[in-house]
């Protein structure tokens, strides 16, 4: 007989395969945030087990998720700009 906790994470589990082609990074991460806030203490481990979501990228699910109304309207981006390699010419040009 399972746990609750096996429970809930082969739960969550499922979810996750279902949702993970359909949502991009930052909508995983409100998701995950959502069901850590719903199982309550012990939830970011059993979500982290689950998902194979960072720590990192949970906590900033976490933080995304008690933004304001106003912070959560001004980020249409889901990464910060200036990331990836750089070209190769800026690259070559000492």
């Amino acid at each position: 007989m399972q746990s609750d906790k096996e429970l809930k994470e082969t739960e969550i589990r499922e979810k996750y395969l279902e949702l993970k082609f359909y949502l991009n990074e930052r909508a995983m991460r409100i998701w995950a945030a959502t069901e850590i806030k719903q199982i309550g203490k012990g939830g970011k481990t059993i979500v982290k087990k689950a998902t194979g979501l960072d720590y990192k990228t949970l906590n900033k699910g976490l933080s995304e998720l008690e933004q304001n109304e106003s912070g959560r309207l001004d980020s249409i981006r889901i990464r910060n700009e200036g990331g990836g390699r750089k070209k190769t010419l800026k690259r070559i040009r000492h």
